[in-house]
């Protein structure tokens, strides 16, 4: 980032000194803003930061900026060895979703059944989860349903951003854990279509304008570290779509 954008975004804000003053901060930024334009190569426009998010990064923990700064820089690198091992100028040529799942599966140590790949899909959201539920990847093309920055998604979890029915949250929980426990290769995930509210005012836009996404889940996988071993993470695929802006998605219902 720029002296310039440091002072802008430091400049007559007394919440953002302690910001400005911290070299890993300054690091955050700049990761997310690499990330950003390698992100716009590939195809996808995506906000490094929003105000909001540049006000809650002092409040961070250092433990959380690394972990943040580390993931980002990690799927540059990915990118960048698709590139590499496609031999084109073009990050875009050589990118696939699937591709860049496996290098996140790859690094993680993590192994599915070849059943999963035949119902697997490049438009997909597809996400991994490990203990305790906590995400370790989800595929560059969620970046298409969500008005969310970078940072805003890195620092907050998940239901503080969105509002999603509590019944889905329910099922989502007891079809993963039985996915674990079972040692499930590959099911159908019976969740019903629902609907993601964007619940977080990141300081965008004046007044806040959310987006609502209608999400249908297709498939669930059990992912091991051995293929004799136990489960340990769990992959799940779903498709969304954007279907409502600012008071609309405050209004919509869906049955």
């Amino acid at each position: 980032m720029s002296h310039q954008n440091a002072k802008t975004l430091s400049s007559g804000r007394s919440s953002l000194f302690s910001y400005a003053s911290d070299p890993l901060n300054l690091r955050v930024i700049e990761v997310a803003e690499h990330f950003a334009a390698v992100m716009k190569a590939v195809g996808y426009t995506v906000k490094p930061h929003s105000p909001q998010a540049l006000r809650q990064l002092p409040t961070v923990p250092t433990l959380r900026k690394l972990q943040i700064c580390a993931h980002l820089e990690l799927v540059c690198t990915w990118l960048n060895e698709l590139k590499a091992e496609g031999g084109t100028e073009n990050i875009r040529d050589s990118y696939s979703e699937k591709a860049l799942l496996q290098k996140a599966m790859k690094h993680f140590g993590l192994m599915v059944d070849e059943q999963f790949w035949k119902v697997f899909e490049n438009h997909l959201v597809t996400e991994i989860y490990g203990d305790n539920m906590i995400q370790l990847y989800r595929t560059l093309n969620f970046y298409e349903l969500t008005g969310y920055s970078i940072l805003d998604l890195s620092m907050n979890e998940w239901y503080v951003l969105w509002q999603r029915p509590q019944r889905i949250i329910e099922a989502m929980m007891t079809h993963g854990n039985r996915v674990i426990q079972a040692n499930i290769p590959l099911a159908e995930l019976p969740i019903p279509k629902h609907l993601n509210l964007e619940i977080y005012d990141s300081g965008e836009t004046e007044p806040f304008v959310p987006r609502a996404a209608i999400v249908e889940f297709r498939h669930i996988a059990a992912l091991k570290t051995t293929w004799q071993g136990p489960a340990v993470a769990l992959i799940c695929t779903s498709e969304g779509s954007l279907v409502a802006e600012g008071d609309e998605a405050r209004n919509i219902r869906f049955v």
